[in-house]
């Protein structure tokens, strides 16, 4: 029967695992910085034309002003009460 005397049990040996370094080198990035002993790396969304930023600007600004609408329904039902 084996003992257990540390975190790692005996019978199983250790390996080093990567932390995806090697997924990391791989990917392309669209701008890579390096600060002191760090390294930066910065993956921009995809691309969009402008008829589909348009279209994403059209429903934020339905959503902003559904919410808007909520809160002046809830203000009247308050002062109504």
């Amino acid at each position: 029967m084996s003992t257990n005397t540390g975190v790692v049990p005996q019978c199983l040996s250790h390996t080093h695992v990567s932390r995806g370094d090697l997924l990391m080198k791989q990917k392309v990035y669209d701008a890579t910085y390096e600060i002191g002993n760090t390294v930066v790396h910065i993956v921009a969304p995809p691309k969009k034309t402008q008829a589909e930023v348009d279209q994403i600007l059209k429903e934020f600004h339905r959503c902003g002003w559904s919410i808007l609408e909520e809160i002046e329904e809830k203000m009247r039902q308050k002062k109504d009460q």
